[in-house]
């Protein structure tokens, strides 16, 4: 089945699953979907909703169907946040009540963060690490989602062409979301763009499928207090790393 086979490419060693390596791209097949012959399948994403493959409409060997959590949806319990997505009321059912603000406080959905632009308040100053850094306004939980990471998004080829020039300034807000996208903050972006580069940080970022376009969001690593410093690994190769990333 395709669904399964999809699972398959997709759960890595050690049982975590990987976010999706290729854009998604609607499939038009006629007939069922197969290995070598649907677009979503060989990019090991799911068919979604926007797909035009009929004969698998409503299928669960095919078109993905969301998420049935019955007591509000967290990172850890989800089938969505598993899966490297955020719930889609259309599809999540019990979801759809937190979209119309209609949810329990106890059972509302957590996993439509970048959906509903749940992030906390930050700014920018100057910081500890280098240059300007991004400030959390307000305490956080581990886990909490703390912004959308926003920029311009550019082909992996313009991408290679701009951090040939960016490597020689030193100064890069590059951010790859898969094999065929990447995200430039540096002429246009929000204030997470200034998060800086640590070995040790307090977020992480996650790439996530948010109505069939992978968005990326940062996440508390940990308990944070206003004011703090936010940071993630920017998981630079060491030999292409600043003398700070490497120290930071």
């Amino acid at each position: 089945a395709a669904y399964k086979h999809v699972n398959s490419m997709r759960w890595q060693n050690g049982g975590e699953f990987q976010a999706p390596h290729l854009s998604y791209t609607p499939c038009n097949c006629t007939g069922p979907c197969q290995k070598g012959s649907c677009s979503c399948i060989d990019s090991a994403n799911f068919c979604e909703k926007f797909c035009a493959c009929a004969s698998c409409k409503g299928r669960r060997d095919c078109t993905y169907q969301g998420c049935n959590c019955t007591t509000g949806c967290r990172i850890t319990t989800c089938t969505c946040a598993k899966l490297w997505r955020e719930c889609d009321p259309e599809l999540c059912r019990k979801c759809s009540h937190t979209l119309a603000g209609t949810a329990a406080p106890d059972n509302c959905c957590n996993n439509m963060n970048i959906r509903l632009n749940r992030g906390k308040r930050v700014h920018v100053g100057l910081s500890k690490v280098a240059g300007w850094g991004c400030f959390i306004g307000e305490p956080a939980h581990k886990g909490d989602f703390i912004g959308e990471y926003v920029a311009e998004l550019f082909t992996q080829e313009e991408a290679d062409r701009r951090g040939a020039a960016y490597d020689k300034a030193d100064n890069s807000y590059l951010f790859t979301i898969n094999k065929d996208f990447v995200l430039d903050a540096r002429q246009a972006g929000n204030k997470l763009r200034f998060a800086n580069h640590s070995q040790r940080p307090n977020c992480v970022t996650r790439v996530m499928l948010v109505d069939g376009d992978h968005r990326v969001g940062l996440y508390a690593d940990q308990d944070l207090a206003a004011g703090d410093e936010l940071s993630y690994n920017y998981m630079y190769a060491l030999n292409n790393a600043p003398d700070w990333g490497v120290a930071g």
